[in-house]
């Protein structure tokens, strides 16, 4: 244990005493993100997927409608416009 230990120390990495003696200081203070970072920028993330989605979908569905809208009026216009012809 203590060929490790002086190896460690010639390596620049140094232990802690404690629980988490075993964990080298040059691991804890290494800049990065945690598990829990992660995750939460994974929900975000998702949640915003979520609402892209859902906008989609309300733009596929206004644009059935306004379609179907055009349709309908295009159909009573020509009606219109036969009645007024048989009528003269």
């Amino acid at each position: 244990m203590n060929i490790v230990k002086a190896k460690w120390r010639e390596s620049g990495i140094h232990l802690q005493n404690g629980p988490a003696s075993r964990i080298p200081r040059v691991f804890k203070s290494r800049p990065g993100f945690t598990l829990l970072e992660i995750l939460v920028s994974l929900v975000v993330m998702s949640v915003g997927i979520l609402g892209v989605t859902a906008m989609q979908a309300a733009s596929v569905n206004g644009q059935v409608l306004s379609r179907n809208l055009g349709t309908a009026f295009n159909v009573v216009h020509d009606a219109l416009d036969r009645m007024q012809t048989n009528s003269e």
